[in-house]
């Protein structure tokens, strides 16, 4: 049995270092699965015990119809539960996109107007909890999930951490755990990553968050969570 940790981020692995988890975890067996690219890096810091591998190389970006589904999921929550912010996010691609053409940036303008609304009408009918579960339903189909399934089992991981879940990499890992049974869990790093850097938040049996102010924040935006899985 085992313990499979995600760090699809520099700043994930150099906390499970300081933090000394492979003292809190004495006795068990750890695997992390870091950034590709941060492989040779990683293993000047990994802390004592751990087996570091890499993680798989995936970027939901480049599957449109994956792509289309995710957004559809993350605009419904967003417009609705954070109307402000994701306004001024459109807002800036207009301006930035048109800055000398003002008819077309009207025009943009315009258009991202009717989105925020109609996004808005659609979370407000609870449609981003329908398209975050039916997203994740989709991912666990893609072969990436696959091969994460067969690595786990490989490794008989009994628990699966996802460290990184702003990264594009860790939401396959924790989607192939959750079709698995596995027991999981989420570690939201700061406010801003939950509110507007995790395109998906894959659903876990626990989530850990460092204040009172992110676990109200995951708790607005993400109803659907029982607050005693929010630490």
């Amino acid at each position: 049995m085992s313990i499979v940790i995600g760090c699809d981020s520099f700043l994930a692995l150099r906390n499970l270092r300081t933090g000394l988890l492979d003292r809190w975890l004495n006795g068990e067996e750890i695997h992390v699965w870091v950034d590709p690219r941060q492989l040779a890096g990683s293993q000047r810091v990994k802390p004592e015990g751990v087996e570091l591998a890499c993680l798989e190389e995936f970027d939901v970006r480049k599957d449109s119809r994956l792509m289309k589904q995710v957004l559809a999921a993350y605009h419904a929550r967003k417009c609705y539960y954070d109307p402000a912010t994701i306004w001024a996010d459109f807002l800036l691609s207009s301006h930035r996109h048109n800055q000398r053409k003002p008819l077309r940036r009207a025009a943009s303008v315009s258009r991202a107007a009717g989105r925020l609304g109609l996004y808005w009408l659609a979370g407000s009918l609870g449609m981003a909890r329908h398209w975050r579960s039916a997203f994740a339903q989709a991912l666990r189909r893609h072969p990436v999930v696959d091969v994460y399934r067969e690595r786990l089992q490989k490794v008989d991981a009994t628990v699966v951490v996802g460290l990184s879940p702003e990264g594009l990499r860790e939401m396959a890992l924790m989607e192939a755990a959750n079709s698995l049974g596995l027991s999981t869990m989420v570690v939201i790093r700061s406010r801003d990553n939950l509110a507007a850097k995790i395109l998906h938040l894959p659903h876990a049996d626990a989530y850990a968050v460092w204040s009172e102010n992110t676990r109200q924040c995951l708790l607005s935006m993400y109803p659907e969570t029982p607050p005693e899985r929010v630490h």
